[in-house]
Order: C-alpha cells, then structure tokens, then sequence
C-alpha cells in the first residue's frame, strides 16, 4: 500500500512541475488577447470582403439565414484544416442544407491572403480551399450555401472584434496563433452561440442553427471556455506549447487524484471488514 501512495505522490509531483513554453506567446496566461466571448453583439453587416469568385461582398448579403462563421486562414499549417473537418463531418450529420437553411461563411483573417493566388493552379487560395471542403461535404446542390471571402485588414479587424476572435502573427514561427472554433449567428448577424472544442456533434449544431433562427443567446459551457489554441504543436522541434502542458498536467493530476481516492477507499473498506472479522471472532476459552 505505502508504495502504492509513494509512487501516486512522485507522479503527482512530476505532472505539477512548472514546464518551459516551446512557443514564445505565453498563450495560457494571454487567452483573453484570443478570444473574448461576445455573445448577442451584433456585428457591422456593412463590412465588405471578396468572395471566391473575386466579387466584392458585404456581410449583410449573407443575411436571412442563420449563420455558421469561421474565422481562420487558408494556408495556415496547423489546426485550421482540422476545424474544417470537423465541420464538414459535423454537418454531413445534419439534417438540413447550407444555402437552403442556413450559410457557411469563412473568413481568413490574414489580409496577405486577399485575392492571392495559388500558384500551382493559378486559382484563388480561397477558391481551392472552398472546393476541397464542398468535395469532402459530397452533397450536391449545395455549393451556394458555401462563402469563402478575403478582405482587406480594417474590415477583418471590425469583424473580429465583434466576435470576439483574434489572431496574431508570430515572427518566429511564420504563422498565426490563434483560438479555434464556430461562431453561430442569427440571421441578421447577431452573435448567439460559440463552439470552442475540437470536435462538433451534428446534434449540437442542429440545436444551435434553430436556436439562432429564434434569436436564443447561449452561454458559454465548462468545456467552451477550454480555449485550444491553433498553436498548440511545432513540428520543428517536436514540443507543445504551454496550454498544451498544461491540459496534460492538469488530466494527469486528475487521473492521479482519481487513483488516489480509489485506493483509500478500498484501505478504509480493507479496515473495516477487517475491524467487522476481528469482533466476530469467538473468545476462547484461557488454557485452550
């Protein structure tokens, strides 16, 4: 039993170690300069962007259907490709139709991706990246309700801060950090639900389109405020960044403590019974 407790404790110990952050944005203690939650803001329809057809486009054409926003960027290296397979697979699972009952619209916040070509097809990188997504969607008939735009620095910046995502450019890495995740919007572009983790269930975005068809505002949940930032791994060098660490450390701990109370619970139930035993035990007689 003691070495039971003693190696729980050395575990224990290792995972609350401090750890040195392999990025150089302390991205843990600085979550709020990524995403700030504005739920029920309203957001400037008069912003003006391109489309993948190279159209000049306002927000407020996107109107009369609620919204699914994502603000990412098209040539990122990380996790943004990962927020658009979950969407995609999230959305094969509901039952209604982009373009029909509600609008995908994605937005790169980088300005250098404005009207950029991509070389190998001579094709805007924001065209290339739509057309991948709506293959990997594989329902046709739906293409119009797909709206990937680029825009020039002062629109993204409106259009961030009224949804409360942010990104910034990390020298070293030649990439942005930034939060990943859904902004759910009513039709007249109103903030009314975000998604935050990772992985996006059918179910849950059916409930969130009707309810911002209905003009609800949801709170954030527990695990909505677990922020993952799209810099959570340098393939350089092979380590994670520091909120990585840190929501390792902090399942270990739990995992750890969980151990724990298992253990004690069962040397107290070990105690009992054998407290129970002993008083049962007859007295035998002296000289026996």
């Amino acid at each position: 039993m003691m070495r039971s407790w003693l190696l729980a404790m050395c575990l224990l110990a290792l995972l609350t170690t401090p750890t040195v952050a392999n990025n150089p944005l302390d991205l843990l203690g600085n979550r709020d300069k990524f995403f700030r939650p504005q739920g029920g803001a309203q957001v400037p329809t008069d912003l003006t962007f391109r489309d993948h057809n190279d159209r000049l486009v306002r927000l407020s054409d996107y109107s009369g259907k609620p919204i699914i926003l994502v603000l990412a960027y098209y040539r990122c290296p990380m996790l943004c490709p990962m927020v658009f397979h979950d969407l995609v697979k999230a959305l094969r699972g509901v039952p209604l139709d982009p373009g029909t009952d509600y609008t995908v619209v994605v937005v790169s916040f980088d300005p250098n991706e404005d009207r950029l070509l991509q070389p190998d097809t001579n094709k805007l990188v924001s065209a290339v990246t739509r057309d991948r997504y709506i293959e990997e969607f594989g329902r046709p008939g739906t293409e119009h309700g797909w709206h990937f735009l680029t825009g020039k620095r002062d629109q993204i910046e409106q259009l961030q801060k009224a949804v409360g995502f942010f990104a910034i450019w990390d020298e070293q890495q030649k990439q942005y950090a930034h939060a990943r995740g859904l902004t759910i919007l009513s039709p007249d572009w109103k903030v009314s639900r975000y998604f935050i983790e990772g992985d996006y269930s059918g179910k849950s975005i059916r409930q969130a389109l009707i309810d911002a068809s209905e003009g609800k505002v949801s709170k954030l949940s527990f695990t909505d405020r677990v922020v993952l930032m799209c810099f959570k791994y340098d393939p350089s060098t092979g380590k994670y960044s520091l909120q990585v660490l840190r929501l390792i450390q902090f399942g270990g701990i739990v995992t750890i403590v969980c151990i724990v109370l298992f253990w004690l619970i069962n040397w107290i139930r070990g105690r009992r019974v054998a407290t129970v035993r002993t008083n049962l035990e007859p007295t035998l007689p002296a000289g026996v």
